[in-house]
């Protein structure tokens, strides 16, 4: 459990703020105080990015509700049911392919608009 900790931490703390930090440093006039505030900012944004695709990746349900003719309530729970068999792996899952999109798209927009292929 503790391994799984520090792999969490490094993958959504450490590594981004150590990145938006060293990205921070390439202006000449910065001091190390507001490299660190700018840092931390970006740092709890990309946070906020992955707590939400974690999110609708947990509560996007893969299969239909067997009954169509369910109340509400009933797909509620069924939903809640679907989130703890599975462990949320889908959740994961879907987080990493949204972020995986989201950086081949800046890639290739990067890429075509400025013509560094």
């Amino acid at each position: 459990m503790a391994l799984y900790t520090i792999i969490l931490f490094c993958v959504f703390l450490w590594i981004p703020f150590v990145y938006f930090y060293y990205e921070e440093r390439d202006d000449d006039n910065v001091n190390t105080c507001s490299q660190v505030k700018n840092a931390l900012k970006y740092t709890i944004g990309f946070v906020i990015v992955c707590v939400v695709l974690l999110l609708i990746g947990a509560f996007v349900p893969l299969e239909a509700p067997p009954d169509q003719n369910s109340t509400q309530w009933e797909k509620v729970q069924y939903l809640f049911e679907e989130l703890g068999s599975s462990h949320g792996l889908p959740a994961l899952s879907f987080s990493i392919s949204s972020l995986t999109l989201i950086g081949m798209l800046a890639v290739i927009t990067y890429t075509v608009s400025w013509g560094l292929s």
